[in-house]
């Protein structure tokens, strides 16, 4: 085999190995993307959910009180949330939770 087209096999092995390595690379990070897009696609899921349980029990939530659900994070904190939405006695009594 001529010395170019050791180099020509050589470059292209090269090329088809690099490029899965960028497929690859670009699909775990397009995956980490499409992951935390859902996470906080939840996330706002379960915020909302704290805002509708408290309009269902009390009518009319303050804007603020909405900013502050929504300033909320983590699966945890949101669950307690909740419950403590569905559990007081008033508007008032649940803007202590935050």
């Amino acid at each position: 085999m001529p010395d170019d087209d050791v180099h020509h096999s050589h470059d292209k092995l090269f090329k088809v190995g690099f490029s899965d390595l960028a497929n690859a690379a670009a699909m775990t990070l397009a995956q980490q993307y499409r992951q935390e897009g859902l996470e906080k696609g939840l996330e706002r899921g379960r915020q909302e959910d704290v805002i509708e349980a408290l309009e269902i029990r009390f009518g009319d939530v303050p804007e603020d009180l909405k900013r502050a659900v929504f300033a909320v994070s983590g699966e945890a904190e949101l669950r307690r949330f909740l419950r403590a939405a569905i559990q007081v006695d008033s508007v008032e009594k649940f803007s202590e939770f935050l």
